[in-house]
């Protein structure tokens, strides 16, 4: 199965305007977005839901060899970077548009579609928290604590 937008050549700042207005449409406002590292943060409000969906970058340092262990010239690499950019960011679009368009539709829920990126009080992510008690679940195969009492 290849990549989703693999080819695409639409530039990410018009992907991100239309991430915007998307969110815009079904009720979204307050957006941020934060660059840290390796990763792009996108933070918005929804009803009463502040919402932070990380977009993970690819790792420069491997985007400089191919596929093979060559050495990229600097054009080809920073071509290839900027394609694998454009890629990431039409999937992030084409997710919030999935999930909003679900809740739009009564498949799903707002709640139900953006609960592991909700944000909680000290600015983790519902995941964040939830993520190592799902993992002590498999092998203790106890309950996990309920998510006001995590630390």
């Amino acid at each position: 199965m290849s990549q989703y937008a693999k080819t695409t050549d639409v530039p990410t700042n018009v992907t991100r305007s239309e991430i915007e207005r998307t969110l815009t449409r079904y009720g979204a406002s307050e957006f941020g977005y934060v660059t840290s590292g390796n990763i792009i943060a996108i933070m918005f409000t929804i009803k009463y839901l502040t919402v932070k969906m990380v977009l993970p970058l690819p790792d420069e340092d491997s985007v400089k060899l191919t596929e093979t262990g060559r050495r990229r010239s600097v054009a080809s690499y920073k071509q290839y970077y900027d394609q694998l950019l454009r890629q990431r960011w039409r999937a992030l679009a084409l997710v919030i548009k999935a999930k909003l368009e679900a809740v739009e539709c009564n498949i799903s829920t707002l709640e139900r579609e953006f609960l592991a990126d909700t944000m909680t009080p000290n600015g983790e992510i519902v995941y964040q928290v939830i993520k190592p008690q799902l993992e002590s679940m498999q092998t203790t195969h106890e309950q996990p604590r309920l998510l006001l009492s995590a630390k």
